[in-house]
C-alpha cells in the first residue's frame, strides 16, 4: 500500500505546557496519527524529526528536515509527505523545501495555532486537511504547499499573517485552493522553478529592516564579518534613506551580496526611484515579489556549499529570472 509520510517537526501541534503553563516541545509522533480518522490513519506513517518549537530551529535543522522530506519522496511506496511544523518559521522552511524539491510528489506543511491542551485546538482539522490535499490529484506537481485554516497556499508566497488566530497564513492572493469538510479543491497552479542543488546553507546571511529615517548603522553592523549576504527589507519598491545607500556601498565594497525585498505585503521591487537606482548601480539584486524572509532563504541557498560571491550572484540572478517570466 502507498503511504502518506507524516514528518513530526514539532511546533504547537504537538506542544505541551510545563508546570508554569508555558508551552514547550511535546510528545508528537504517534499522537499525531490519533488526530486522524481511522480510514486515513491506516494510510499514514509517522517519522520524527526531533526539532521541538520552530523558533529554536537553525538553518542546519531546516536543511536536515528537508533532507527527510526528500528521502521520503524518493521511496517507491510514498504517496505524499505532510510536515507537521511550528508556525513561526513555517513559511521559511516550506519555501526552502520548495526551492530544493524536484519532481511531482505532493508535499504539504501544516501545524496549529492552539496547542492540544488549549480549548479550540486546531491541529486535528489542519492535519486532516493536509492529508486530504495530498490525496487530491491536483496536488501532484504543485510544489510545496501550506495547508492551514482551510486554505491551501503556495509556499513561495505564504506568510504568517496572524500571531494567534486559526487563520494564520495568507495572503489571500497566494491561496491556490481550499479544503471543505471531506475534500480539497485546488483552483490554480503555483509557479514552479527548477530545483536548486544545495547540500548546506550559508548561515552568514542577515536580514535588515528599513523604516522612516533609518540610519546605516543596522546595515553596518549586519555586514561585519563573517556576513556574506544581506537581505534588505526596504520601503516600497526597494527604496531606502540616503544613509542606508552609503552603508550599502561599504557592504558591497567588502564583497557582501545585497538582495532587496519589499516591506509591503505585495508587489515587486526595482529601480523605479532614485535610491533604488543607486542600489542597483552598487550591484544590489532585487528580489522581485519574494518576501524578505523567503529572500533570505534563497540567498542562504545560493551562497551554500562554499559558493563564491560571483557564483552565488549568478545563481541568484538565474533563479529570479526563471521565477518571473516578465523580469527584465
Amino acid at each position: 500500500m502507498h503511504r502518506i509520510v507524516i514528518i513530526d517537526a514539532g511546533g504547537t501541534i504537538s506542544a505541551s505546557p510545563d508546570s508554569s503553563g508555558a508551552l514547550g516541545g511535546g510528545a508528537g509522533g504517534e499522537e499525531l496519527l490519533a488526530l486522524l480518522p481511522q480510514a486515513e490513519r491506516q494510510r499514514c506513517v509517522v517519522e520524527r524529526a526531533g526539532i521541538g518549537l520552530s523558533e529554536e530551529m537553525r538553518l542546519t535543522d531546516a536543511r536536515r528536515l528537508v533532507a527527510m522530506v526528500q528521502a521520503a519522496c524518493a521511496r517507491p511506496d510514498t504517496l505524499g509527505v505532510v510536515v507537521a511544523h511550528g508556525t513561526d518559521t513555517m513559511e521559511e522552511v516550506a519555501f526552502l523545501c520548495d526551492l530544493l524539491h524536484g519532481g511531482d510528489m505532493p508535499v504539504v506543511f501544516t501545524g496549529a495555532q492552539r496547542a492540544p491542551s488549549v480549548a479550540g485546538f486546531d491541529g486535528a482539522a489542519n492535519l486532516r486537511d493536509a492529508v486530504q490535499t495530498i490525496l487530491h490529484p491536483g496536488s501532484i506537481g504543485a510544489g510545496v504547499l501550506i495547508v492551514f485554516g482551510g486554505r491551501i497556499i503556495s509556499a513561495r508566497h505564504a506568510t504568517k499573517v496572524d500571531s494567534s488566530a486559526p487563520d494564520a497564513f495568507g495572503p489571500e492572493w497566494a491561496v491556490v485552493g481550499r479544503v471543505d469538510p471531506g475534500r480539497a479543491r485546488l483552483f490554480s497552479r503555483p509557479l514552479r522553478t527548477p530545483p536548486l542543488a544545495c547540500a548546506t546553507l550559508d548561515e552568514n546571511v542577515e536580514l535588515v529592516m528599513i523604516g522612516l529615517g533609518s540610519s546605516g548603522r543596522g546595515v553596518a553592523l549586519a555586514s561585519a564579518a563573517p556576513t556574506r549576504g544581506i537581505v534588505l527589507r526596504a520601503l516600497g519598491q526597494g527604496n531606502v534613506p540616503p544613509a542606508v545607500v552609503e552603508a550599502m556601498a561599504q557592504a558591497r565594497a567588502e564583497g557582501v551580496i545585497i538582495l532587496v525585498a519589499t516591506g509591503a505585503g505585495a508587489g515587486g521591487t526595482g529601480a523605479a526611484y532614485a535610491s533604488g537606482a543607486k542600489l542597483r548601480d552598487l550591484g544590489a539584486v532585487f528580489a522581485g515579489d519574494l518576501g524578505a524572509r523567503q529572500a533570505r532563504i534563497l540567498l542562504a541557498c545560493v551562497l551554500g556549499d562554499g559558493a563564491s560571491p560571483l557564483e552565488a550572484q549568478a545563481s541568484l540572478l538565474a533563479w529570479l529570472a526563471g521565477s518571473d517570466p516578465c523580469r527584465d
